[in-house]
């Protein structure tokens, strides 16, 4: 009886031990499941999330950019300002249509242009007419995202001149089917996943359509039974996860994040019941095998009479299933990790073994007998600049201070190629020591992501035309320069290299062949650097050379050397070749400054000394140059001044007919009667007024000027008398055109024949001469006015320009008269000029004519006309020379 006793109780203790190990063991395997599901796809979910993210900031950016490079064409400001000065003007709209259509073929669904008005001049394309939903953005630009079927990004920027006014606005619309896509095939990831991308409103949501909705919400609430949506955490700038309800009433598992700074918000979700069901089906499975187990056991507890060994093969027997059915549970759970699109792995650290997932084979183009389990080998996969970070990341793992950790990192393909990674991980079980035995995490391939960031990086801080860096990077890299050359105890030059010539080369063979020209520029002053050195590029024809840690100024001058002959090198661009030189300033530290700012300035000084001084030649900063900047500084708001002051004064220098000794001609001669300067030298303020483009006012007033005084004076000394005027080869350009249109309209309206006016310029004009110089001398000949090449013979020419253009006199230089008394070969040079002239039917004038000697010999040699002191001695006022006319 007690025998009988003691069996029941146990087999009652026993019993229940078993039960309540069962259960425990059932419950702590439900946990741990739910667990690792819910840490592990709640982290894929928002990684996911913050893929979709990346990829929607990085296509809105990069359609910003682009939209952005419309509106800053110079072809395009070119045409919208010609078109404001003259509405009608059907030459510049075509332009503009074919700029537009061009555009088309490079992303865009539309581009137009408008006026200042708002008023639409072109338009290319199919634009947006009527959108279901239209959200302003938050960008460098005005910019709406738009869904019409599909995702449209609008871009309008305002376009304006060189002087800040506005002439015109751009708009482009540009698809986006990347994001569209990336809206609709959220659904791959799961039956119940929703992408989600709304904006605020003032006080709901504006949503565009939802993975499974697939229409747009144009006013939806924030929230739902009192508490916020997900969506409405992100519209408040918050990133993060959470399990709540969505719109449906459902529960979901939520990741929310803004769309950066961009305004709109995002949210991917899937329903609690999908997220969870594999472990609640494995669940189902346990739970049966359970109550196998604790029947099983009460049977073999209440059969003690059967033999122990049997009783323990029986044990090990059902312990081996068990196992068995378990190792199926958990292959069954990676395989649902994978389906995330994840890669999954399980490394045991005392056997040195992983165990990789198909996914994470397949990321890396294996399949899955192609990568054996030992650890060595798959860390050889890792890029050897990656894998000391990695190994760091770990560590903290392997010393016990922490259970998780994140590295990304570079792994070899089969076929030889990089990818990036991004590989999760945590300690899944320790041993008594607390040492860490097994880690299991995941691999999730991010190399789009980080493809993205390197190409927004390129774009901020390289030249798009060169790949140099640009002015951000290049002030960046002169900063740290400076920094190291002040501990070091050594010094840096700054060298600011112009193209000489390169805008006439760009307006005669054409932009494209420019941004070839300038390509091969940077290619050749990289040659002539040293690695250590810098080179980028600051805008147009610019560029800037640092050279670090020099001890001497020896190698400065053999670089910048190099440079201006590589740079003087013919440039084979296709099938044209184009000659241009470069202009070198040079700065030091930190001996000319000590700061950023001081020696760009500096540079551009001495730069703009090099050009003054001949071009094609380096020059360094001095004192002097300072000096001459701030003196020049305040000549040019001087000369700003004297245009609405009217201190301009047109003085005069009669030209003699040598056979008839009569005045027949004068030349106009600009003067500026300074204030306080006095009389100042039109060298000193010339090319100053080039330079800035003032030359095209004053020029303006020199020509009505002239025109004033030959109306009066062809009444009183003869219909035949000229007045000779000097144009700068400035008012040449496209911009003056309409100046010169304007004033031949006021010839007409005085009343003033062409014929009483002659146009001087200098041969090197007519070298590089291209559309605007060839259509301004033919409305010249056209009117009657007639053109003279001053200075002739000091110029490189071919002389085929004097059968090519209207002209129609040659002014010998005062250089080969001065000396003709003395020297033979300025006659001879002087003779030769005369007879080429008359051969081609020229008349020749020589200046600086300054004694009666000189007079007799080019009269002999026959020259037609002569100018200079000894008539009249200096060039007079209006009045005076009015005196002096009647006088002669």
């Amino acid at each position: 009886m007690d025998r009988q006793f003691e069996s029941h109780r146990i087999g009652l203790i026993g019993g229940l031990i078993l039960i309540v190990l069962t259960l425990a063991a059932g419950i702590a395997v439900y946990a741990l499941m739910q667990r690792q599901a819910e840490s592990v796809l709640v982290k894929s979910l928002a990684a996911a999330l913050q893929n979709d993210r990346r990829l929607f900031e990085s296509e809105i950016s990069s359609g910003v950019t682009n939209a952005l490079a419309v509106s800053t064409r110079p072809f395009v400001i070119r045409n919208l300002q010609q078109l404001k000065a003259k509405p009608d003007n059907d030459a510049s709209r075509q332009a503009l249509q074919q700029i537009a259509d061009s555009f088309l073929p490079i992303g865009f669904a539309s581009v137009s242009f408008h006026d200042s008005h708002g008023q639409a001049i072109v338009h290319a394309g199919h634009p947006s007419k009527n959108p279901a939903l239209n959200v302003r953005l938050n960008s460098q630009a005005t910019s709406h995202l738009l869904w019409d079927g599909q995702l449209i990004l609008r871009v309008d920027h305002e376009i304006r001149d060189e002087g800040g006014h506005l002439i015109g606005t751009a708009r482009t619309e540009s698809t986006l089917p990347r994001l569209t896509d990336a809206i609709a095939e959220a659904g791959v990831l799961g039956k119940t996943v929703e992408l989600a991308l709304c904006a605020p409103l003032e006080k709901d949501m504006q949503c565009f359509p939802l993975t499974r909705s697939q229409r747009v919400f144009a006013r939806m609430a924030r929230t739902i039974g009192g508490q916020p949506l997900p969506m409405s955490h992100a519209l408040d700038g918050e990133t993060g996860t959470i399990f709540t309800q969505d719109y449906r009433h459902e529960d979901v598992v939520a990741a929310y994040t803004p769309l950066g700074r961009l305004g709109p918000g995002m949210v991917l979700k899937i329903d609690q019941a999908e997220l969870f069901g594999p472990v609640r089906q494995q669940l189902q499975i346990i739970i049966p095998l359970l109550a196998i187990l604790v029947v099983t056991g009460i049977l073999l507890l209440y059969g003690l009479v059967t033999p122990l060994v049997r009783k323990l093969v029986l044990s090990r027997r059902e312990t081996a299933e068990i196992n068995a059915r378990l190792r199926d549970v958990e292959e069954r759970w990676r395989f649902a990790l994978d389906s995330t699109g994840a890669g999954v792995w399980d490394l045991d650290i005392p056997a040195n073994r992983i165990l990789l997932s198909s996914r994470s084979k397949a990321m890396l183009g294996f399949a899955d007998d192609e990568i054996g389990r030992r650890m060595d080998d798959w860390l050889q996969r890792v890029h050897p600049d990656d894998l000391p970070g990695l190994m760091d990341a770990r560590q903290p793992l392997l010393d016990g201070s922490r259970d998780t950790f994140t590295h990304e990192h570079r792994k070899r393909c089969k076929d030889g190629s990089w990818k990036w990674v991004q590989t999760h991980g945590m300690v899944v079980t320790r041993d008594s020591a607390r040492v860490p035995t097994r880690l299991i995490g995941t691999y999730l391939d991010v190399s789009e992501r980080r493809q993205a960031e390197e190409t927004i990086q390129r774009q901020a801080n390289f030249d798009p035309l060169t790949q140099l860096p640009n002015r951000r990077l290049f002030l960046d890299r002169l900063g740290q320069e400076i920094i190291k050359s002040r501990r070091a105890d050594f010094f840096l030059a700054l060298l600011l290299v112009d193209l000489d010539e390169f805008k006439e080369v760009n307006d005669t063979l054409g932009h494209d062949v420019g941004d070839i020209l300038l390509q091969e520029a940077a290619r050749r002053i990289r040659s002539c650097l040293r690695d250590t050195d810098t080179v980028a590029r600051l805008g147009g024809d610019e560029f800037t050379v640092i050279l670090a840690d020099l001890s001497d100024r020896t190698h400065i001058e053999t670089i910048a050397q190099k440079i201006i002959g590589r740079m003087a090198e013919p440039f084979r661009l296709g099938d044209e070749v184009a000659y241009v030189t470069a202009s070198i300033g040079i700065t030091v530290y930190p001996g000319d400054a000590d700061d950023i700012d001081t020696l760009l300035k500096h540079a551009d000084q001495a730069m703009y000394a090099a050009k003054k001084h001949g071009r094609n030649r380096f020059f360094y900063f001095t004192a002097s140059l300072q000096e001459a900047a701030q003196t020049r500084l305040k000549l040019s708001r001087d000369l700003r001044e004297a245009i609405a002051a009217r201190q301009f004064v047109a003085y005069f220098q009669p030209i003699v007919e040598l056979s008839t000794g009569r005045t027949c001609k004068a030349e106009a001669l600009l003067r500026w009667q300074h204030p306080t300067r006095g009389l100042v030298n039109p060298m000193d303020f010339i090319p100053l007024a080039e330079e800035t483009g003032l030359i095209n006012e004053i020029g303006e007033w020199v020509l009505m000027e002239s025109a004033r005084r030959a109306q009066a004076w062809r009444h009183e000394f003869g219909d035949d008398f000229q007045v000779s005027i000097n144009m700068s080869p400035v008012q040449f350009r496209a911009e003056g055109r309409p100046r010169t249109r304007a004033w031949l309209r006021h010839l007409q309206d005085i009343g003033l024949p062409g014929t009483n006016l002659t146009i001087e310029i200098t041969e090197n004009l007519l070298l590089n001469a291209h559309a605007d110089v060839t259509e301004q001398l033919l409305a010249f000949r056209d009117a009657g006015i007639q053109i003279a090449i001053d200075d002739f013979g000091t110029g490189y020419s071919t002389l085929s320009y004097l059968k090519q253009f209207p002209i129609d006199y040659l002014k010998i230089d005062r250089s080969f008269v001065r000396d003709i008394e003395t020297d033979p070969n300025d006659m001879a040079l002087s003779r030769a000029i005369i007879v080429m002239a008359h051969e081609l039917g020229l008349k020749v004038i020589a200046e600086g004519v300054e004694t009666t000697g000189q007079r007799a010999l080019l009269a002999a040699a026959g020259c037609d006309y002569a100018q200079g002191y000894l008539y009249a001695g200096k060039p007079l006022p209006p009045d005076e020379f009015e005196a002096w006319l009647r006088r002669n």
